[in-house]
């Protein structure tokens, strides 16, 4: 009984620091190629060097961070071919993925998802793009946990990696925001050709911001 019960706090303990650490990097505290040294993440969650580890693993799997031979575990940075192909990837599987989601999904996550996209034009950088995610969480992750939103969720994590510097122009955040609040009237109309329409345009208008941060941080390190 007692392992049991120890096995189920281990993994608790592991799901919280997996969430915490994905917050960390999808709110770009953890930038890529940031290190991360299990001690002082243990140290910084209050936790000890064994969830940290498993969760450094699975994040590993997931895409958002990568093992250097001389540095160790690091952030994940993708290179732009990588991000290309990501966003290519995000394209193809969109029309499935958001027609299921339209049809799927609840009046109560529509209703949160658009009160989302109300506060964000106020948000600092950090809770923006914390709510970004959460907000297409609500619509896309909408309906039970299938293959295809977990899949997505995982290209959507991996892209948004560089997010917070792509979105740091104001004209790029208004758009991205004009687009959420444009999303949130199609999935309560339940119109999928709609739906579908302004999530590409979506992906393509942040690949373009991708790109340009991506050029920028490559004419910088140079």
């Amino acid at each position: 009984m007692k392992s049991a019960e120890t096995a189920a706090a281990t993994r608790t303990a592991h799901e919280e620091v997996i969430e915490s650490l994905r917050r960390l990097i999808l709110s770009g505290e953890l930038a890529p190629g940031a290190r991360l040294v299990q001690t002082a993440l243990a140290k910084r969650l209050g936790v000890s060097s064994t969830p940290v580890r498993e969760a450094l693993r699975d994040l590993t799997a997931e895409g958002l961070v990568d093992f250097d031979a001389f540095r160790g575990a690091v952030v994940n940075r993708p290179t732009l071919d990588e991000l290309e192909e990501i966003y290519d990837m995000r394209a193809a599987l969109t029309p499935l993925s958001v027609k299921r989601s339209v049809l799927k999904s609840s009046p109560e996550a529509i209703a949160e998802a658009e009160a989302i996209a109300l506060r964000m034009p106020e948000a600092e950088i950090g809770a923006w793009i914390e709510d970004n995610h959460r907000f297409h969480l609500l619509l896309e992750g909408s309906g039970k946990e299938s293959r295809l939103v977990r899949t997505q969720r995982n290209l959507a994590d991996i892209s948004a990696l560089y997010v917070g510097a792509s979105v740091s122009e104001h004209s790029d955040r208004a758009r991205a925001e004009s687009d959420h609040l444009e999303l949130v009237r199609a999935y309560r109309d339940r119109d999928l050709d709609r739906a579908v329409g302004i999530t590409l345009s979506h992906l393509r208008t942040t690949l373009e911001a991708a790109r340009r941060t991506f050029a920028l941080t490559q004419k910088e390190s140079s």
